[in-house]
């Protein structure tokens, strides 16, 4: 949702590589349904764009859940003609008929991890698309977690540094 909000902010302008993400939560929000994400954009610089969120509860937009920041390599102007796909306006999705995430993504799973064995139109054509790195590292973080005997699960702190374009 981080990311998706940066998005309806700059995709129209650039095409971008996420090179930072980290999002840092402050409550664990076992009795909230449903989020809202405040995003804005920290810094427009010439070569890089800074992004940031924070999560608070839409019942009660005072109660902050927590933070994220999201960094961004200008890789060239987007293309003209580009549409924004608002993902508010998706169709409603019956969730049981859909497959595992990590396995969406053309993911499969190996011993400690998931595993992106080639590049498809779906998860990048030239690089590795940054969702399907963030879905199997967080898949592999659960499995490993859950593996390790861990009960009730929750995210309090996750970062990722992308240093360079992902074939696999």
């Amino acid at each position: 949702a981080m990311l998706d909000t940066a998005g309806i902010c700059i995709d129209r302008v650039y095409f971008l590589g996420l090179t930072h993400i980290e999002v840092q939560l402050l409550d664990p929000a076992e009795d909230v349904t449903t989020l809202r994400v405040l995003g804005n954009v920290v810094r427009w610089a010439r070569t890089q764009l800074f992004t940031e969120a924070t999560f608070v509860s839409a019942d009660d937009p005072t109660r902050v859940i927590g933070v994220g920041v999201a960094d961004w390599a200008i890789i060239a102007p987007t293309p003209e003609g580009f549409v924004y796909t608002d993902p508010a306006r998706a169709e409603e999705v019956d969730e049981s008929q859909l497959p595992p995430l990590p396995l969406a993504y053309d993911a499969t799973p190996i011993d400690g991890g998931y595993e992106i064995s080639a590049l498809s139109s779906r998860i990048g054509g030239v690089a590795l698309h940054h969702g399907p790195m963030l879905v199997t590292l967080e898949a592999t973080a659960l499995d490993l977690a859950t593996a390790a005997g861990g009960g009730s699960l929750a995210v309090e702190h996750a970062s990722v540094r992308i240093v360079k374009a992902g074939t696999a």
